[in-house]
């Protein structure tokens, strides 16, 4: 987020008081922010802030409650993994091209594709690890916080 800061910053600047932007600073800025949401999204799975509509499923039984929340994990994991799987093959296709920014200074874009697809896949790692956690009983987060109560609690 830094990075991207500094450098609309200085675009505006240099626009200001030399009268000429940055060439590139737009396609950098576009692709940095891309890999922002990617890490955003895991770190909106680890913490379980996904929005949340629980006007019906809050008057649930806790099992069907559980089993609400497994279905959705399962949904979450199978979504990113797809994501993932997407992302990958972008990179992929962007390094074997050796994929660049076409601009007056051209910079590769292929690492930003690189570091896309590693955050798309640290949130399908983590949304199935917040699935067999649910599965097992267990608390999502590391801290011990539970938010779907365990099997052992009775209706």
């Amino acid at each position: 987020m830094f990075l991207m800061l500094s450098i609309s910053t200085a675009d505006v600047l240099a626009y200001l008081l030399l009268g000429t932007p940055f060439s590139g600073s737009n396609e950098i800025v576009e692709i940095a922010l891309a890999v922002c949401i990617a890490m955003a999204i895991v770190y909106a799975h680890y913490e379980q802030s996904h929005v949340k509509v629980d006007i019906v499923s809050e008057n649930f039984p806790i099992r069907t409650k559980r089993g609400v929340e497994i279905i959705g994990l399962f949904l979450g994991t199978a979504c990113t993994t797809l994501l993932a799987y997407g992302a990958w093959d972008l990179s992929i296709a962007s390094t074997m091209e050796r994929e660049s920014a076409i601009t007056l200074h051209s910079f590769p874009i292929y690492p930003w594709k690189i570091l896309f697809a590693i955050g798309f896949s640290i949130a399908a790692l983590e949304s199935f690890r917040q699935l067999v956690m649910t599965c097992l009983g267990r608390p999502h987060k590391l801290n011990g916080r539970l938010d779907i109560p365990s099997q052992s609690m009775k209706d």
